[in-house]
């Protein structure tokens, strides 16, 4: 990887993106990517989709339920009011 015509292998950029690579490893990919515009782009959007899964991944799943909850309760209420009757 001692050129910016040759590419960084997607696999690799990922393991990087998620800080996965030793030191050693780490060191010829940084080279690169100073160098090679295409491969920053790439990291660029992978930090991106990370810190998107991430944000995903923090919201509790609790706070899902609760909000499950509190619907199917509002619904239930609302057809206990409506005499239980669907309207068509």
């Amino acid at each position: 990887m001692n050129t910016a015509s040759r590419h960084v292998p997607e696999e690799l950029l990922e393991a990087y993106a998620m800080d996965s690579l030793s030191e050693p490893e780490s060191a010829p990919l940084e080279e690169h990517l100073l160098l090679c515009e295409i491969c920053q782009h790439r990291l660029a959007e992978l930090d991106d989709f990370i810190q998107v899964a991430k944000s995903a991944l923090a919201i509790p799943t609790e706070t899902s339920s609760a909000v499950e909850n509190e619907t199917l309760r509002a619904t239930r209420g609302a057809r206990a009011a409506a005499g239980g009757m669907r309207s068509r």
